[in-house]
Formats: structure tokens, C-alpha cells, sequence
């Protein structure tokens, strides 16, 4: 029977409740069959676009597998032939630079963790790009230089000027700030001096 075949189709479709009760309140049989395959071409279509969707997913996980294969596999060829020198010479020196740097604990841990990091990502992936770039800002960083203590009003306050446009009462407040440094440094001393 024609309209049971439209009735069973149209409940085994993913309809929404309107599309549902448009079928069956359709008043001829015609209707109902160009309605049913109305619908029936729409979820073909929804369902090629997300066999391709996955399709093209798969294909995707599966390049990135098997470029990391790849390298992997050129990691191993490197080490066995003795290649790599280039990528030793830089951990070599990021560990050089990293005792010379007179880093805290805290921070020489942390860029000893992120070489070993480097050692482990190689040298062609972008993970080890991103560590390099890291590790050569952490390690250029002033970590035991010390710059003069200047207490310059008349240029802090040229600076300031240059700078901000407007916010006087914040400029106040900073050249306020930096008028009582040096009293409140002489005080420090004389307190731990004191202590002593």
C-alpha cells in the first residue's frame, strides 16, 4: 500500500515533528510521495556530506600518523649514522647558556626540563620550534644584571608625559612613589643594618 510505504518511511526518516504531520496531513497520494522523497533526498544528501566530513577526517589523522612515522623513522636513521650533530650542538649550547645565564632554582629547573623537552620533540617538528623560541627568550632574559637605580624626576615625569596622554593623577601618584624610594631604601638599610 502506497500510503503506508509514504507513513513508514516518513517515521523511520530523522523528521522533525512538523515535517511528520506535513506528510500525513497531505491530501492526495502524490503529495505525500514528492513530500517522503523531498525529505529522502535531503538525508541522502546529509548523510554523503558527512561520509565525507568523516572520510576526509580519517584521511587527515592518517597523514599526521604517518608523518610522525616518518620522522621517527628519520630520528632512528639519524642516530644510527651519526647524523643529528647539528641538533646536539644546540642542546650543547642551550645547557651552556643556561649555566652561564645565573638563572634561580626555580627557573634552571624549568629550562632544564624544557631542553629535555627539545631533546625528546627533534629537530624538524613544531613543538621544538615553539621550545627554541622559549628557551631563547628565557635565556636572554638579564637574570643577574642589575640596572643603576635612577631617580630622575624632571625625566621620569618627561617619560611619563611622552607616553600617556592625560592620566595626571596616576602620573602624580608614580612621581610621588618614586620620590620616597630612596628614603624608604636608606630606612631598609638602616634596619637591617641595625639588625646586625
Amino acid at each position: 500500500n502506497p500510503y503506508h510505504l509514504s507513513y513508514l518511511i516518513a517515521t523511520f526518516l530523522r523528521l522533525p515533528v512538523g515535517d511528520r504531520q506535513g506528510v500525513l496531513e497531505a491530501g492526495t497520494l502524490e503529495e505525500k510521495l514528492t513530500l517522503v522523497a523531498r525529505h529522502l533526498v535531503r538525508e541522502i544528501e546529509i548523510q554523503e556530506l558527512g561520509g565525507k566530513i568523516k572520510s576526509k577526517i580519517a584521511d587527515e589523522v592518517q597523514k599526521s600518523q604517518r608523518d610522525f612515522f616518518l620522522r621517527e623513522q628519520v630520528k632512528a636513521i639519524q642516530k644510527e649514522l651519526g647524523d643529528g650533530q647539528e641538533g646536539d650542538e644546540e642542546i650543547v649550547r642551550y645547557r651552556q647558556k643556561a649555566q652561564e645565564a645565573g638563572l634561580s632554582p626555580e627557573a634552571e629547573k624549568e629550562v632544564s626540563r624544557e631542553i629535555s623537552r627539545l631533546v625528546r620533540a627533534g629537530n624538524q617538528s613544531q613543538e621544538g620550534q615553539v621550545i627554541r623560541t622559549y628557551l631563547d627568550v628565557v635565556l636572554d632574559l638579564p637574570w643577574n644584571r642589575e640596572s643603576p637605580e635612577s631617580y630622575d624626576l624632571i625625566e621620569a615625569r618627561r617619560i611619563l608625559d611622552a607616553d600617556h596622554y592625560d592620566l595626571e593623577k596616576v602620573k602624580e601618584r608614580i612621581l610621588d612613589e618614586l620620590a620616597v624610594l630612596p628614603k624608604k631604601e636608606e630606612r631598609r638599610g638602616r634596619a637591617r643594618a641595625d639588625s646586625l
